[in-house]
């Protein structure tokens, strides 16, 4: 809009601005994400358990495919962790328009984590993974492909069509080769489920101290409201 004698109002110069910074930040995104101090930048923002998991499952993916995929799809999980990021940090999305992914995020979690707990694992188990994943995918990139191009929403699509394939499902929860892996996987997912979802630890087993048994007990209320 424009203010006195034609000039841009203080509103439109603060939208024009954070419109730049944000597509400034996007652009060194896209630069960065390729290369070492790039990685480094994103990595901070998953966290050193998230970090810890994506490394095991970019070995898994070596093991199944081949390590030009499993590089590319680590790289396409940072950028797209990052893309989200952004849309939380330019007021794209909010807390509303995620909240009815909480309950196919925790039934999935809760499924995952007794999984990879599991002495034995059915063909039944794996394919129920990647239905929750499935149905993940679909919640996800509804919401967030709205903010992308359509290449880039593709290419979450992919993504999670890859990992929620009952090939990689398969090999991940019942393949001896990757026994390593499982196991770092679960040790870093396990304090990540205390901290965001611990009104899940006690039917997964998982023993909370005082501030992760406060967390849950606010959940629950909040959950009921």
């Amino acid at each position: 809009g424009l203010g006195i004698a034609g000039r841009p109002s203080a509103m439109s110069e603060a939208k024009e601005k954070t419109t730049k910074s944000s597509g400034l930040k996007k652009f060194l995104m896209h630069q960065t994400a390729g290369t070492k101090a790039g990685r480094k930048l994103i990595s901070s923002f998953v966290g050193e358990n998230g970090n810890e998991i994506i490394e095991a499952v970019k070995t898994i993916t070596a093991k199944v495919e081949d390590k030009e995929t499993a590089k590319k799809n680590k790289e396409r999980i940072f950028r797209f962790a990052l893309k989200v990021k952004l849309m939380f940090d330019d007021g794209l999305l909010k807390r509303k328009d995620v909240l009815h992914i909480i309950d196919p995020v925790d039934h999935l979690v809760g499924k995952f984590v007794k999984l990879l707990m599991a002495k034995k694992v059915t063909k039944d188990d794996s394919v129920a993974v990647s239905n929750s994943v499935d149905r993940l995918r679909f919640e996800i990139v509804d919401v967030v492909g709205k903010h992308m191009q359509e290449k880039n929403k593709e290419k979450l699509n992919a993504l999670f069509n890859y990992y929620g394939a009952t090939k990689f499902v398969d090999f991940l929860l019942m393949d001896e080769k990757v026994k390593n892996e499982k196991a770092i996987i679960l040790k870093n997912l396990t304090p990540i489920v205390k901290e965001y979802t611990p009104h899940l630890c006690k039917g997964l087993g998982i023993p909370l101290d005082t501030e992760n048994k406060e967390v849950a007990a606010k959940g629950a209320e909040e959950r009921k409201s």
